[in-house]
C-alpha cells in the first residue's frame, strides 16, 4: 500500500548516496538544520526502484545489503535504528556477473538481489515489436502521417544497436523529414542512411558505390538476424523461419 519510489543511482553525486538512501539526523553534517528521510524510508510498505545499482559504490552497497538483510534502516547520525519493510527491484545496463568479477559489485550483494532476473533482449531480436514502435513514432509527430511499407521493412533489416531509443529517434526524423518535403507518408527514401547500423557517420561515397554498400549492410544484418534465430532454435530452419516472420 506504500509508495513507488524510482531512484536512478547513475545521478546521485558521489558522496551523497549514503545521506539520499539512508536519510540523516539534524547536526550529522554541515548545513543539516532538520531531519531528513531517505529514498529507503521513503519507500516504507511500498517499493524501492534502483535504476543503475551497479553504479552505487561499495560502501554504500554493504549498507543496502545490511538494511536488507535484517530490515533495520541506521540515519547517517543517528545512533539507533528503526525497522523499515519494503520491496526492493532493481535495473541495470550492466552484467553484474562481470561487476562482481572485476570487483566493482558485491558479490553477497549480488546474491542477494541477483535472481530472478528479467533479461530484456536487444531490439534486433524481437523485430515483431519494430512496425508498432515505428506507427506510434509517426503518429506521434502528425496523427495524418502514414507509414509506407519500405519504410518498415528497411527498419526490419538494420540491426539497431541503440536499440528502442535509436529507433525512435531516427523514424521521429525521418518523419519530420517527409513533413517538411511535402509528403504525406514516411517512406524508406526518410530514413538516414547511417540510422540502424553504426554509431559512426558513414564515409563520404560516389553515388556508384553508395547503393552496393548500403546493400551490403543490410545483408549483413540480415545475415546476423537469421544466424541468432538459428542458435536460438538449435539449428531448427522451420523454427527459425517462424521466428522471423519468413
Amino acid at each position: 500500500d506504500g509508495r513507488f519510489v524510482p531512484v536512478n543511482c547513475a545521478a546521485i553525486p558521489q558522496g551523497l548516496a549514503e545521506r539520499l538512501l539512508f536519510g540523516a539526523r539534524r547536526g550529522s553534517y554541515s548545513g543539516a538544520v532538520e531531519d531528513s528521510i531517505g529514498y529507503i524510508e521513503a519507500a516504507a510498505r511500498g517499493t524501492l526502484f534502483l535504476d543503475e545499482i551497479a553504479d552505487l559504490d561499495l560502501t554504500t552497497q554493504a549498507k543496502l545489503l545490511r538494511v536488507l538483510e535484517t530490515k533495520e534502516l541506521v540515519p547517517l547520525g543517528a545512533w539507533s535504528s528503526r525497522t523499515v519493510d519494503f520491496l526492493l527491484c532493481s535495473a541495470t545496463n550492466k552484467d553484474l556477473r562481470v561487476q562482481v568479477a572485476n570487483g566493482s559489485f558485491r558479490q553477497d550483494l549480488y546474491f542477494r538481489i541477483g535472481r530472478p532476473a528479467v533479461t530484456l533482449p536487444p531490439l534486433r531480436k524481437r523485430p515483431e515489436e519494430i512496425p508498432w514502435i515505428i506507427s506510434n513514432v509517426a503518429k506521434s509527430v502528425d496523427e495524418r502521417l502514414l507509414v509506407h511499407a519500405t519504410l518498415v521493412e528497411k527498419c526490419l533489416l538494420r540491426p539497431w544497436p541503440g536499440n528502442v531509443r535509436e529507433l525512435v529517434v531516427e523514424v521521429r526524423t525521418a518523419a519530420q523529414t517527409a513533413l517538411s518535403s511535402g509528403c504525406a507518408r514516411v517512406e524508406a527514401s526518410h530514413l538516414s542512411v547511417s540510422a540502424g547500423t553504426a554509431f559512426a557517420e558513414p564515409k563520404p561515397e560516389s553515388s556508384e558505390t553508395s547503393s552496393a554498400t548500403h546493400l551490403n549492410r543490410e545483408e549483413l544484418a540480415e545475415r546476423a538476424r537469421i544466424s541468432d534465430a538459428l542458435h536460438q532454435h538449435h539449428g531448427n530452419v522451420s523454427a527459425a523461419a517462424r521466428a522471423l516472420g519468413l
